[in-house]
């Protein structure tokens, strides 16, 4: 357990073990809740709108069976763009 002491302008100095635990940096912010046993308080990365999508689940999804691949030494690597797209061309017409 830590504490902290509320001073000017409702400011409080989160304690540096629970900041780094829960990866609070400068610039991080923070969602509070009131709720009935307390202060609830969550850090939220935010996201820029033109990269949310790299975060929905199926792309996540994606990228870890991607990585799977990668390591289990899957997959083919063509040495021209030509012969790449017409493996695709092969794969798309099956």
């Amino acid at each position: 357990m830590a504490f902290s002491q509320v001073r000017k302008k409702g400011q409080v100095t989160i304690p540096t073990e629970i900041r780094q635990a829960a990866r609070i940096e400068e610039g991080t912010v923070l969602e509070f809740e009131l709720t009935d046993e307390g202060i609830v308080v969550r850090p939220k990365k935010m996201i820029d709108a033109d990269q949310a999508w790299f975060w929905k689940r199926a792309w996540q999804e994606g990228e870890l069976e991607a990585s799977a691949e990668l390591t289990a030494a899957k997959g083919k690597i063509y040495k021209t763009d030509k012969a790449f797209l017409a493996a695709l061309e092969r794969n798309r017409r099956k």
